[in-house]
């Protein structure tokens, strides 16, 4: 079980989860990459990408391992000590999406201004 594992995590670390669920990071740097909003899209595009080959190659075996093995993929992640919901994610995103909206627009209207 250990070397499927192993074998899945070596890919899911090219393309930026090895970043962010890394167990070498210290815990401050772990929980501040999860609060951008890039980690959360990942996780909801891995859960929508994976969702059917989980529920048909993970149909007989036991929760636990199931959890374990959507923690190491990235399909899910705690912040804190709680997993968010897709819909807090989904707020996380339209959240920043608005910040930055907001930045953009002030930033505008000061280079008419000018």
């Amino acid at each position: 079980k250990q070397i499927i594992v192993r074998i899945t995590y070596i890919p899911s670390s090219f393309n930026g989860e090895g970043l962010f669920f890394c167990p070498f990071l210290n815990s401050s740097l772990d929980i501040v990459a999860k609060i951008f909003p890039t980690s959360h899209g990942a996780v909801l595009l891995r859960q929508v990408m994976m969702e059917s080959s989980i529920n048909e190659n993970f149909a007989n075996i036991p929760t636990e391992y199931l959890n374990e093995f959507k923690h190491i993929m990235g399909v899910s992640f705690e912040l804190g000590n709680r997993e968010l919901k897709d819909f807090e994610r989904i707020c996380i995103l339209v959240g920043f999406a608005l910040l930055f909206f907001v930045l953009s627009a002030i930033r505008i209207s000061r280079k008419k201004e000018k």
